[in-house]
């Protein structure tokens, strides 16, 4: 019951009955069933960006989840609704629908435009146990990009991956199933237990669009418990990308980690800083990525503050074939320490002060504020 995060305190009880049969009692205290969040955050890429979100988790008393949010800024505004109906006609499968409009500013070069919605099923397993899951979703979204810079103009008969030579907008049709292991005892701050999970997603073909591509991810967590309360957290993240039918993937399916970007995080970097670039240091984000953490977490207040020391490396690519990942001199390094606050109207914020040991790459030290936990 506590990894539902619907309940503030557990209380299991019980009591035997004169016929020997045993009543368990469970006492719970409900969280509070929504949340509202309305704030600033700052990144090396999208500036400052003000979020205001409403989420209710428990939206009917049967775990339904309804989550509306807006963020707005000079680089970055979002606005997106999705629902989620965890028990579809009384069985073990979710339900979830996604509507959105991005507009992001990539590295002051150029805006690129998102509109289109998603939906997903999910399903609990029993085999091979209790703890796997699969998910399947189709995506359907139009992109465009604009706002070319100048300089980037100017310089367009140079580079190797040019956006504004072409036709936009263009249609991503797109489906991708997932499996999932998930072991853990909490869904915040777990102690132990591990998360594998595995995605692949096809573009293009009898989907039609504009886009054929593939693309996988392969992800790892493990969580375990040392002494007192300290827990040592770690996660791996690969992934690859490549066209079927063309080498043309879409800009935004590609790689670039740093900092705390969902493409992996690196924290003492810029947030998407990480990757190959072309001869005029323009990004070209990879195509495949590798990255690794590790934290070392322990409670301040427990279930409400806590602090960690963390140690990232990793790195994106071209290729895939391209990827080491015993090849440590090839990865961006960096350490430092981190706080996380569980506010209930707020959610979870965290504040991470990360040093990046490539200065000539852009490491230093950097502080980082992200909604959520890292894993």
């Amino acid at each position: 019951m506590n990894y539902l995060n619907y309940f503030s305190n557990v209380i299991p009880d019980y009591q035997v009955l004169e016929n020997g049969d045993v009543d368990l009692i469970i006492k719970v205290e409900e969280k509070p069933t929504g949340s509202i969040q309305f704030g600033a955050g700052y990144s090396q890429t999208d500036k400052l960006v003000g979020t205001l979100g409403l989420g209710i988790p428990n939206l009917f008393g049967n775990g339904q989840n309804l989550e509306l949010n807006l963020d707005f800024g000079k680089r970055r505004n979002t606005i997106q609704a999705s629902f989620t109906e965890p028990w579809f006609m009384d069985t073990p499968t979710s339900v979830g629908l996604d509507i959105y409009q991005i507009n992001k500013n990539w590295y002051d070069d150029f805006t690129e435009q998102r509109i289109g919605g998603s939906l997903g099923l999910g399903r609990r397993l029993k085999w091979p146990d209790s703890y796997f899951r699969v998910a399947w979703r189709y995506r359907l979204e139009d992109q465009k990009y604009y706002d070319f810079d100048s300089t980037y103009l100017a310089e367009v008969e140079n580079k190797s991956y040019d956006l504004s030579q072409t036709n936009w907008p263009l249609r991503n049709s797109s489906t991708n199933f997932s499996i999932i292991r998930d072991s853990r005892d909490l869904s915040q701050f777990a102690t132990r237990g591990s998360v594998l999970s595995w995605n692949t997603e096809l573009a293009g073909g009898v989907l039609g669009g504009d886009y054929d591509y593939h693309k996988h991810i392969f992800e790892a967590s493990k969580y375990v418990k040392t002494f007192w309360s300290f827990v040592l957290a770690m996660r791996m993240k690969v992934g690859v990308v490549d066209g079927y039918k063309s080498a043309e993937v879409p800009y935004s399916e590609r790689f670039s980690p740093g900092g705390t970007d969902p493409d992996g995080v690196i924290r003492g970097y810029n947030d998407s800083s990480i990757g190959p670039r072309d001869e005029d240091g323009y990004y070209l984000r990879g195509r495949s990525v590798l990255v690794y953490n590790a934290e070392y977490q322990f409670p301040v207040v427990e279930q409400q503050i806590y602090g960690l020391f963390f140690f990232d490396m990793g790195n994106s690519w071209l290729a895939g074939k391209d990827i080491a990942p015993f090849d440590f001199k090839g990865l961006y390094k960096s350490a430092g320490f981190g706080l996380r606050l569980v506010l209930p109207p707020l959610g979870m914020i965290g504040f991470d002060m990360g040093y990046g040991f490539d200065k000539e790459r852009g490491g230093v030290w950097r502080p980082h504020f992200q909604i959520g936990s890292t894993f």
